[in-house]
């Protein structure tokens, strides 16, 4: 004999299937991060060659994109602290 779920028994999946797609935006916002600042050494040669660059210049470039990165995070994350905008969230992580 089967007896059927009491209304207390029964949980709604709108609550976990919304949890998962937050968790997948998240996680793919940092993949497209990861990947962006993962592409630009790649490219190094590329650019070393194309644009006849030095290796001085080439280690311009890094450090300009590594402290844009180090002074841009905290300031939008302080900014993002007292100014919340859910729906801003993947365009701001996945910022360098």
């Amino acid at each position: 004999m089967q007896t059927s779920p009491s209304a207390s028994d029964i949980r709604p999946l709108s609550n976990q299937s919304t949890a998962f797609k937050v968790l997948g935006a998240i996680g793919f916002s940092h993949f497209l991060n990861d990947m962006i600042q993962s592409l630009l050494p790649a490219i190094y040669p590329l650019l070393k060659s194309s644009f006849s660059l030095s290796f001085t210049q080439i280690g311009l470039i890094t450090l300009t994109f590594q402290i844009t990165a180090s002074l841009l995070q905290p300031m939008v994350g302080l900014y993002t602290d007292h100014h919340p905008k859910p729906y801003s969230f993947q365009l701001l992580i996945s910022a360098p």
